[in-house]
C-alpha cells in the first residue's frame, strides 16, 4: 500500500471535535467558562491529525494527567459551591442533591480524558475507544442542553460521525495501520474523493434518518411528566423565574421575573355573517377580541376594578336592522376565564343597550355583559361549560379609534391617577418615572412640527405632578408610543426579567431591560400616559386568528395579547360639554413594518430565533401529552397540512437534486470511460456484437499480448480498462484523473508497438 487513506483519520478527528462543541453549548448555562477553552481544545484535537508522530505521550504521562485533570475538576467543583454557599448563605447540599450538582462538571473530565487519550499511544482499538468519550460528551450535552443551538451542533455531529464510521468501515486496514504506525496521512485527491464520497452517504442517511424518526417521535404516545429544565436538576440553585403560558389572565405584574411559553390549544372561536347570513370575513388586518379592561394600578400591578356591575346590567340590544351589518357568532368555553369581544365594542343610545344578544334569550338567564366604564364588560361569576352569544358589527368601522359613550368624570379622574411604586418618590428625581417621561417628551418636542408645539408648551409650563391639559393628550400618547415601537430601543422576548429592584418596574424595564412581551409593553405605555395625567387603561384580549375560508375564526392561547386605550377630546376642552373618544395604541414592537432592509433582516432573524426557541421548548425539551394534542388538533383543522408538505417537498427536492448531480457525475464518469473502451476496442479490431463480454474479450487477449514479447510488458492494458468501465458503469465508483489519464498512456504505448498484422480474437 503505498499511501494511506485520509478519510478515516480526517473525520475521526472532525468528529471528536464536533462532540466538543456539542458539550461545550450544552454547558454555557452552567460554565461559561468553558467557551474560552473551546478553540483551544479544537486545536489540540485537529493537531495530531497533521503530524502524529510529533504529539504522542508517554503512558505514564498520560495516565499522570489523567488523575491531575480528575483532581483539579473536583477541587474547581468544591471551590464552585463553596462560592455559591458563602455568597447565598445557604447550604447549597439542601438545594440540589450532589450527584445532581456534580453532573455539569463532568463536561472538563470527559474533555480532558478524550485529550490525554488522544496524545497516548495508540493501538487498534483507539478508534473505537476515542469515538466512545466523545458520544458520551453529546450524552452529557443531551442532559444538559436547554438552548436551540445544541440542536445544530448535533446535527452537525451526526453527520461527521456517521461518516467515520462509514469510512471506517470501507477502509479497516488502512485505518488500523495509520493508528499503529502514526503515518502521515496522504492529501492525494482519490482520497479526498474518498472522503466527500463517505459525507454524501453519512448525509443520505441523516436525511433518510430525520423523515422518519422525527414524524415517529411528535405522533407516539407521551407520558404526562414535568417539562425537562436541566437548570432546575443540575443548578447549583433553584432558578428565581417562573414558567407561564400563553393565554388569559386577570392582572398583570410588572414585578415578576420568569418565561413565557407558548400555548397552541385553542381558546374560542367566532362564526362570522353578512346581513343576508352568508359566511363573510372581518375588515382587513388582523382582528382585535376584548376581554379584561385593566384600570387599577398599584404596586407595580394592573387589576381591575369593573368586574361587578354597580348599575344597570344589559336590558336591551341594539337592532341589527339599522346599522350593523355583521353578526358575530361566539363560542366561548367556559374555562376560558373570560368572556369576548370584537373590537370595537359599539354602545347603544340608552343605557344598557349593548350591540350583544345570547342565543339562549328565551331562557330566564343573568345577562353575560353589562355596562361600565364605556364599553361592555362581562360577568365573571357566571359558570357554564361553554357560552354561546351573538356581536353586531358594522361591516365599516375604524378600529383604532371609536368614541367614548357615557364615559363620567369620576372615571375620568380614576384612570388619570397615578399612584407611584412605593419607595421611589424620596429619590432623586431622575429615578422617578414621572421626571423620566416628561424628559422623553421634551427631548421628543424639541424640533417637533408644529401639532406638538401646544404639548411642549404645556410641559414648560407644568409645575411638578401637574396633569397635562386634555388639548395635548392625543400628541403626548402619540410620542410616547413612537418611543416604544419606532425608536429601535426596545424589542420583543418571552423572558420577562428585573434588572434593577430598587426602580419602579416600568422604569426598570424602559432604561435597563428594554424587551419583553406585549403586557410589559402595554404596562409601560398605559403607565407613562398616567404619570402625565392621561387617562388611560389596558385591555387584554387577543389579536388576530386562523381564518378557515368560510367565516370562521379559531383564536387559539398564543393569539393572547394585551393594548392600551387612551382617553382623548374629540372636539375640543373648550366646549360646556366636552365629548371624548377612545384611541387604541398597540406598542408592541413588530407591529409595524421595518423602514429599511437591514430593519427587516434584523426583525426576521429575531423571528426566526424566537421561533426557534419556542420550538426547542415546545416540541423537543416540554414535549408532553398536552404539547401533543394541540399537534393532533392542528393536523386535524389542517394547521401542519401546509408545513408537513413543504417538509416533504424538501426532502423529495433534495433527494432528486442529490440524484441529479449524482447522475451527472456518473454519466460524466462513463463517458470518459466509455470513450476509453470505445478507442481500445477499434484498436484490438473487437465487433459491436459478439459471442462473449468485454471481460472474457480482454481476459483472451491478455493472453495473446502476453505472448508476443513486444507487447508483453503491456498486455494488461486491455482488463484494466474493462475494469474501469465496469466500475463506473455497474458500481457508480469515481475515477480519478490520473489514473484515467495512465490507462490513456499506456493504451497509446500498446497502439506503438501492437503489430500491424494484428487480428481480432476469436469471438471478438
Amino acid at each position: 500500500m503505498s499511501s494511506q487513506k485520509t478519510a478515516p483519520a480526517l473525520l475521526s478527528h472532525l468528529s471528536l471535535a464536533t462532540a466538543g462543541i456539542c458539550l461545550v453549548v450544552a454547558e454555557t448555562a452552567f460554565l461559561p467558562e468553558m467557551q474560552l477553552l473551546l478553540g483551544f481544545y479544537l486545536l489540540l484535537v485537529l493537531l495530531p491529525y497533521r503530524q502524529p508522530r510529533r504529539w504522542v505521550l508517554p503512558g505514564w504521562l498520560a495516565n499522570l494527567l489523567g488523575l491531575v485533570s480528575v483532581a483539579a475538576s473536583l477541587f474547581w467543583f468544591w471551590r464552585r459551591f463553596r462560592q455559591a454557599q458563602q455568597e447565598d448563605g445557604t447550604n447549597w447540599m439542601h438545594d440540589v442533591q450532589l450527584m445532581a450538582a456534580v453532573v455539569p462538571y463532568l463536561g472538563p473530565v470527559l474533555l480532558a480524558l478524550l485529550l490525554i487519550r488522544l496524545y497516548r499511544p495508540r493501538d487498534a482499538n483507539d478508534f473505537w475507544f476515542l469515538q466512545g468519550i466523545g458520544l458520551l460528551q453529546v450524552l452529557l450535552g443531551c442532559i444538559l442542553a436547554s438552548h436551540t443551538l445544541f440542536g445544530l451542533a448535533l446535527l452537525g455531529y451526526l453527520l461527521v460521525a456517521l461518516a467515520a464510521l462509514i469510512a471506517h468501515q470501507q477502509w479497516p486496514t488502512e485505518s488500523a495501520t495509520m493508528v499503529l504506525t502514526h503515518s502521515e496521512p496522504s492529501t492525494s485527491r482519490s482520497d479526498w474523493g474518498e472522503l466527500l464520497h463517505a459525507v454524501r452517504i453519512a448525509f443520505n442517511w441523516l436525511v433518510v434518518l430525520l423523515t422518519f424518526t422525527l414524524p415517529l417521535f411528535l405522533l407516539t404516545p407521551r407520558l404526562d411528566s414535568n417539562e425537562w429544565s436541566p437548570l432546575e436538576r443540575f443548578g447549583s440553585r433553584s432558578p428565581q423565574t417562573e414558567t407561564a403560558l400563553t393565554g388569559m389572565s386577570d392582572e398583570i405584574d410588572l414585578t415578576k421575573s420568569g418565561r413565557l411559553e407558548q400555548d397552541d390549544s385553542p381558546a374560542f372561536t367566532v362564526r362570522v355573517r353578512d346581513r343576508l347570513g352568508q359566511p363573510a370575513r372581518l375588515p382587513a388586518g388582523e382582528p382585535r377580541w376584548r376581554a379584561l379592561v385593566l384600570d387599577r394600578y398599584e404596586n407595580g400591578i394592573w387589576s381591575n376594578d369593573l368586574s361587578w356591575p354597580t348599575g344597570t346590567v344589559a336590558s336591551g340590544v341594539t337592532s341589527p336592522e339599522t346599522h350593523e351589518e355583521l353578526t358575530l357568532d361566539f363560542k366561548v368555553p367556559g374555562h376560558l376565564g373570560a368572556l369576548v369581544l370584537a373590537e370595537p365594542v359599539l354602545l347603544g343610545p340608552k343605557i344598557g343597550h349593548l350591540p350583544i344578544q345570547r342565543q339562549d334569550e328565551g331562557a330566564r338567564r343573568m345577562p353575560l355583559f353589562f355596562e361600565a366604564g364605556g364599553t361592555a364588560i362581562p360577568l365573571t361569576y357566571l359558570v357554564r361549560p361553554e357560552f354561546h352569544y351573538h356581536q353586531y358589527l358594522p361591516a365599516r368601522v375604524d378600529r383604532d379609534r371609536y368614541p367614548a359613550v357615557r364615559v363620567r368624570e369620576n372615571y375620568i379622574r380614576k384612570i388619570s391617577r397615578y399612584q407611584p411604586y412605593p419607595g421611589t418618590e424620596e429619590e432623586p428625581p431622575e429615578r422617578q418615572l414621572r421626571h423620566w417621561a416628561t424628559q422623553l417628551l421634551l427631548r421628543a418636542t424639541e424640533q417637533a412640527p408644529a401639532p406638538y408645539q401646544p404639548l411642549r408648551k404645556a410641559l414648560e409650563q407644568q409645575q411638578g405632578a401637574e396633569a397635562l391639559p386634555p388639548a395635548v393628550w392625543a400628541a403626548a400618547a402619540r410620542l410616547f408610543y413612537e418611543h416604544l415601537i419606532a425608536s429601535g430601543q426596545y424589542g420583543y422576548s418571552t423572558t420577562l426579567r428585573r434588572h434593577d429592584l430598587s426602580l419602579d418596574p416600568v422604569l426598570d424595564f424602559l432604561v435597563n431591560v428594554r424587551e419583553g412581551t406585549c403586557e410589559r409593553f402595554a404596562g409601560a405605555l398605559a403607565t407613562l400616559l398616567r404619570s402625565q395625567g392621561i387617562p388611560s387603561r389596558i385591555i387584554k384580549g387577543y389579536r388576530g386568528g386562523e381564518f378557515d375560508g368560510r367565516g370562521t375564526y379559531t383564536v387559539l392561547q398564543s393569539h393572547a395579547h394585551a393594548w392600551v386605550e387612551v382617553l382623548v377630546p374629540a372636539t375640543g376642552p373648550d366646549e360646556a360639554a366636552p365629548s371624548y373618544e377612545w384611541m387604541i395604541y398597540d406598542p408592541t414592537p413588530g407591529t409595524l413594518l421595518a423602514s429599511s432592509l437591514r430593519e427587516a433582516l434584523a426583525e426576521w432573524w429575531t423571528a426566526q430565533q424566537r421561533n426557534g426557541r419556542l420550538f426547542w421548548q415546545e416540541m423537543i425539551l416540554g414535549y408532553s401529552t398536552r404539547q401533543q394534542a394541540g399537534l393532533w388538533a392542528g393536523l386535524l383543522r389542517g394547521r401542519w397540512i401546509r408545513p408537513v408538505l413543504i417538509w416533504l417537498l424538501g426532502v423529495a427536492l433534495l433527494i432528486l437534486l442529490g440524484w441529479l448531480l449524482r447522475h451527472r457525475k456518473t454519466s460524466r464518469r462513463l463517458s470518459d470511460s466509455l470513450a476509453l473502451y470505445e478507442r481500445m476496442r477499434k484498436l484490438l479490431r473487437w465487433q459491436r456484437t459478439g459471442g462473449h463480454t468485454p471481460r472474457e474479450l480482454a481476459l483472451l487477449t491478455c493472453q495473446r499480448l502476453a505472448a508476443d514479447p513486444r507487447t508483453a510488458e503491456l498486455a494488461d492494458v486491455p482488463l484494466g480498462i474493462v475494469d474501469l468501465l465496469y466500475r463506473t458503469r455497474f458500481a457508480g465508483e469515481a475515477v480519478d484523473a490520473e489514473q484515467l489519464s495512465g490507462w490513456k498512456k499506456r493504451l497509446e504505448q500498446l497502439r506503438a508497438v501492437l503489430p500491424r498484422n494484428w487480428k481480432r480474437v476469436p469471438g471478438g
